[in-house]
């Protein structure tokens, strides 16, 4: 309100009303202005960080049809990019890992591996990744500051340098502190990363509660290419068993690797969600919606 708009104001109550109304709107600009702040800082933190963030909030993006596009985007972006995908790689094992596991094999493993990282492009390649959790953190609000993770910085700063440099005789002392910190880190495990296994717990419950329900919401390109793919078929109950099979392997290779892990309890919920997987049936009338659900449960995992 310009001045000579304020100055129309002819009661005390019109003036605290006026107040009280760009008090507010000052407030939330704020917030708004804030969360923007916070959201530009997301996006420009390490992969380790992203990747921690991004579980801990996807349960809250799994309930809504924009939060399940923003989901698919994120792995999308992994799957498709080799830096990601290496970088993704190192970090699930890592986190898969603990003091019961053989620490002495896997730190080796981990310190010989050639991650065929690309270092010109990674710090774009990350940032691509960090802006799709700006956008989650941005869509969620400020509920998703109570969810998120610390930053484990010696870590992240850890991996990065094994996977962006060949250990030779010039940077023994660098390759060997990046090496000792990841060895810290697994013998700190207990079982597996908690948070993980939270977010497990969520969405094992929300995927039990949905998977039978008619599927909603906006559909992602893949899953259009996939109705499209129903709809030339000759045989839809055989596309809907190889579906079906695929969705099980990859509930049954997560199983087995927290199983590995020691991380019983996140096994036990993964055993849930297989056996309703396995017991959903081909129905003819409801094979678009049923193959859609056994896609965004396979990209989940």
């Amino acid at each position: 309100m310009a001045i000579n708009e304020i100055n129309k104001l002819k009661t005390i109550k019109e003036v605290e009303e006026y107040k009280k109304s760009m008090n507010e709107a000052c407030d939330k600009r704020m917030e708004f202005i804030n969360a923007c702040v916070k959201a530009d800082e997301l996006s420009k933190k390490s992969f380790g960080y992203i990747k921690e963030a991004f579980e801990s909030i996807s349960p809250m993006l799994f309930e809504t049809a924009q939060g399940k596009k923003i989901i698919n985007k994120y792995t999308k972006a992994i799957r498709e990019n080799k830096n990601l995908s290496s970088l993704q790689t190192i970090y699930e094992n890592i986190r898969k890992s603990n003091k019961n596991t053989d620490i002495d094999f896997f730190v080796n493993s981990i310190a010989n591996e050639n991650w065929e990282v690309n270092k010109k492009d990674i710090d774009k390649d990350t940032y691509s990744v960090g802006r799709i959790l700006a956008e989650a953190y941005l869509y969620l609000g400020k509920d998703a500051d109570e969810i998120l993770p610390e930053e484990n910085q010696e870590l992240y700063t850890a991996v990065k340098y094994i996977t962006e440099n060949k250990k030779g005789r010039k940077n023994l002392s660098e390759y060997g502190n990046a090496v000792k910190v990841i060895r810290e880190n697994v013998e700190k495990n207990e079982g597996t990363a908690s948070m993980v296994s939270e977010s497990l717990d969520k969405l094992a419950e929300r995927l039990l509660r949905e998977f039978n329900e008619k599927y909603s919401g906006e559909l992602t390109e893949e899953e259009v290419n996939l109705l499209k793919e129903v709809s030339k078929s000759n045989d839809k109950e055989k596309l809907f068993n190889e579906y079906k099979e695929q969705c099980k392997a990859k509930i049954s290779e997560a199983r087995a690797n927290f199983e590995k892990s020691g991380d019983s309890k996140s096994s036990e919920r993964l055993a849930v969600v297989l056996e309703q997987v396995s017991n959903k049936q081909y129905s003819s009338d409801t094979i678009s919606n049923d193959i859609c659900a056994l896609l965004e449960i396979s990209n989940i995992f």
